[in-house]
């Protein structure tokens, strides 16, 4: 973990905390994560996701997703993160990369997100599913406690 500026950059290495703990933080303790960029699996965003596109059903061209899918191969800049929008209401969504998370978990790579904190996120049930699909064999099946014990001793130094 890098602080520079204020502003907390999470190296691929560097542990994150759990969508599941950065919602809990904000909705029952009023807390943000330290601004920053922070890196996560493709499935740890999964059920985030605003929207469910595919290449096929993607509201861009298939020429313009293949170009994304080509700049992509080479990871995702962290300086053109994906937003995930966290809501007092104790809702997260994906509100900018939803095509790059559906590229990014084809190709296997991490995927760089900032938060946004508001008071009420509203995810419409008919855009995405709430549930991830199938489970890949290398995704494991959630995250690691010990890794948000880890975040909650980092945060009491703020």
């Amino acid at each position: 973990m890098i602080i520079h500026r204020g502003h907390i950059y999470t190296t691929r290495c560097a542990a994150s905390p759990s969508i599941q703990y950065t919602i809990r933080l904000w909705s029952e303790e009023g807390r943000k994560l330290p601004d920053g960029v922070y890196w996560y699996k493709p499935y740890q965003l999964w059920p985030y996701r605003e929207y469910t596109w595919f290449r096929e059903d993607a509201r861009i061209e298939p020429e313009e997703w293949d170009a994304l899918e080509v700049s992509l191969e080479s990871g995702w800049d962290p300086n053109d993160p994906a937003w995930v929008a966290v809501g007092k209401n104790g809702i997260a969504k994906v509100t900018e990369g939803n095509h790059r998370l559906a590229i990014a978990r084809k190709l296997g790579i991490d995927v760089p997100v900032r938060f946004v904190w508001h008071q009420n996120v509203r995810k419409d049930p008919q855009h995405a599913e709430d549930a991830p699909p199938q489970k890949r064999q290398d995704e494991p099946t959630q995250d690691d406690p010990k890794l948000d014990r880890q975040v909650e001793e980092i945060m009491d130094l703020f």
